[in-house]
């Protein structure tokens, strides 16, 4: 997603810790008109350089907060 390419980093929705998290103005708003509960955008390096995105969809639950370095990792 445009989003997390533009920033250079993966992006959360629902972030964990909204002081910290990068924008996620558009994750809520697909969020909103698609009723889908948490989305997080994984964004896809190589020597540092953006090459794509994928995103990850749950239909109700958060991410678990408990695996977030987890997926921080991805």
């Amino acid at each position: 997603m445009d989003e997390a390419w533009d920033q250079g980093c993966s992006v959360l929705y629902p972030a964990f810790d909204a002081g910290s998290a990068p924008v996620s103005l558009a994750h809520a708003d697909l969020a909103k008109r698609h009723h889908i509960g948490s989305l997080f955008t994984v964004l896809l390096t190589s020597s540092s350089r953006a090459i794509g995105s994928i995103i990850l969809e749950r239909p109700r639950l958060a991410w678990c907060r408990a695996r977030h370095g987890e997926y921080r990792q991805l």
